[in-house]
């Protein structure tokens, strides 16, 4: 390689190294920022963008970096100026506040402030959230607030993806199990989750009645009251039911309780019979014949003469 070869290479290495250098060097060329801006040369000043917002602590983002928040309605930060506008991306954000964004077309010129305003807005408050059941065993029936939302298919999970926030009421029904029934509260923005092992129904229920009513109710010799009455969480078996209600005869049924059953019982009392006394005869007095009484007057009389004369 000959001299003049020589530096003609170390001169094209030269101003490569020098590119390179001012390539690296803060505010020589804007980073792109995926707005399709131009490659710029070096700054030619500086100036300002100053940020409005009308919500205190909002963070202020400028192409994808935090350069500060607001602080009374204003955030006032430097920038190179080029000889050329290039496009800035610009977010302003606030939690429960809707995201200000724009694109800034030009920048400020040297040593001008440049106003940007970004307005916030509240976020409306969502009142929902969400409810998560882990069902065993699996089958049960799902109502809320009275109003079904399904059955619980094998996998025993349930999810209501949207449910209005507050107290609400769960009810969870399967043949052959107790109910269950409770007060959930559904905070908002969350997934509420409940698990529920139902329990097996062991007992019965009976609904007795007697025509007229009031009767007393006895089973298997235990008094439960008057009817019309109902006996509920009697376990399974056999019972003997009883009626008494004075002025009607006793009366008797039996029934076999399986548990989980709801079993009607009913009867008719007969009154008691009322026996009719049997007509007893009576004979007849006497009566004195027509003929006869003065001999009565006449022997009264003598009668009555003779205690006189005794008594002289």
């Amino acid at each position: 390689m000959n001299f003049y070869n020589r530096h003609l290479l170390i001169m094209i290495m030269a101003l490569l190294i020098c590119g390179l250098c001012i390539a690296d060097t803060p505010g020589g060329v804007p980073q792109q920022n995926g707005l399709n801006n131009p490659v710029l040369s070096g700054p030619v000043g500086s100036g300002f963008f100053e940020f409005r917002s009308n919500i205190e602590g909002a963070n202020v983002i400028l192409d994808n970096q935090t350069v500060g928040t607001i602080k009374g309605g204003i955030l006032k930060i430097p920038v190179d100026v080029y000889d050329k506008s290039f496009k800035r991306d610009l977010r302003i954000e606030a939690s429960g506040y809707s995201t200000y964004h724009e694109t800034l077309l030009r920048s400020p010129k040297v040593g001008e402030t440049m106003i940007v305003r970004g307005t916030l807005q509240v976020l409306p408050l969502n009142l929902a959230g969400s409810l998560s059941l882990a069902v065993s065993p699996p089958g049960a029936a799902v109502s809320i607030d009275n109003e079904s939302v399904g059955v619980v298919d094998q996998s025993g999970i349930m999810t209501i993806r949207t449910i209005n926030s507050g107290s609400r009421a769960l009810r969870v029904t399967r043949p052959g199990y107790r109910d269950y029934v409770q007060q959930v509260y559904i905070t908002p923005n969350l997934e509420n989750k409940v698990r529920i092992t139902m329990s097996p129904v062991t007992t019965g229920t009976l609904d007795i009645s007697s025509t007229p009513a009031g009767a007393t109710v006895i089973i298997n010799g235990m008094s439960y009251g008057n009817t019309p009455v109902t006996v509920a969480e009697l376990e399974q078996g056999s019972y003997v039911i009883g009626f008494t209600l004075p002025g009607y005869q006793n009366a008797q049924n039996q029934v076999v309780l399986v548990a989980g059953q709801r079993v009607p019982v009913s009867v008719f009392l007969q009154p008691v019979p009322i026996a009719t006394p049997t007509p007893v005869p009576t004979t007849p007095a006497p009566t004195p014949e027509a003929g006869s009484a003065p001999v009565v007057v006449i022997l009264g009389l003598l009668c009555a003469s003779v205690l006189l004369v005794k008594r002289r």
